[in-house]
């Protein structure tokens, strides 16, 4: 059951299928000609019986320009207009989140510890720049394509979902049924998380590039229920100091591309456990 549309569309319109994440998590690198020609007939059948249609993901952003214009002609071949919508998150939020997610799915952050034991230094290479994504998008969708900021869209009512189906599909959200299915974690689940990833990250090198690790282990869903005197995951003030002038940049870029306003963005630390 897939919820989300970043899977099947990155792996249908990217340009090496086999070596998606997703893909090598499930098992299906070897037969990834199947499996998306799967994913394509059901967009196809979508598409065909649709008047209108809805697709959603965080990553399909992170398609290259070349794979966005695939997506883009396959949709218009049915004679679609195309309409986009991106929600943006302010960049020491989007850090915040994109730090939790990648150790979730099993990436080692040095930056993150239980202790506060930050390194001397740490490369941004490990952080995307979201900047640039919102440059790519604007390319490729022109003036198709508006930002809204995610923060206000959360102050919905019905949450971000709900701002979308009513500021953008000019729908009711009452009348909608909504799930959670990405629960973010705590901050020390999140943290405990990272030193098993340091031990056993969820992609280990082999010679025919990285394979998933099957030693591989999750940190226990009850456990993290258990844990949330924590608080939610955020940066300790000395975490945040490595990457300060990363936010400064991109808080800069921004606003400039998206026309929103991030100058103001909440800055809240969380304490190192020990």
């Amino acid at each position: 059951m897939i919820c989300n549309h970043s899977i099947p569309i990155r792996s249908l319109f990217t340009e090496d299928p086999g070596n998606y994440r997703m893909n090598k998590r499930w098992g299906i690198s070897n037969n990834i000609e199947e499996v998306n020609s799967s994913y394509d007939d059901q967009l196809s059948d979508f598409l065909a019986s649709s008047g209108n249609l809805i697709i959603s993901g965080e990553s399909i952003s992170l398609l290259s320009k070349e794979s966005l214009l695939k997506l883009i002609n396959k949709i218009i071949s049915y004679n679609y207009e195309i309409k986009v919508i991106a929600l943006v998150r302010s960049p020491y939020a989007m850090i915040c989140s994109a730090i939790q997610q990648s150790i979730k799915t099993g990436e080692y952050f040095e930056l993150i510890s239980l202790n506060d034991c930050i390194p001397t230094s740490f490369s941004d290479k490990k952080l995307h720049l979201k900047s640039k994504t919102a440059e790519k998008l604007i390319s490729v969708f022109e003036t198709s394509i508006c930002f809204h900021s995610f923060d206000r869209a959360c102050m919905h009512s019905y949450g971000p979902v709900g701002f979308l189906l009513e500021e953008f599909l000019n729908q009711d959200p009452s009348i909608f049924k909504y799930k959670k299915n990405n629960e973010s974690l705590s901050n020390l689940s999140v943290r405990t998380q990272n030193e098993f990833n340091a031990v056993n990250p969820a992609f280990v090198s082999s010679k025919n590039g990285n394979k998933y690790n099957a030693k591989f282990q999750r940190f226990p869903l009850k456990v993290d229920q258990r844990l949330g005197f924590s608080g939610k995951f955020l940066l300790t003030e000395a975490e945040y100091g490595l990457v300060e002038e990363f936010v400064k940049s991109e808080t800069e870029s921004l606003n400039k591309i998206t026309g929103l306003d991030f100058s103001g963005q909440s800055l809240k630390f969380s304490k190192p456990i020990f």
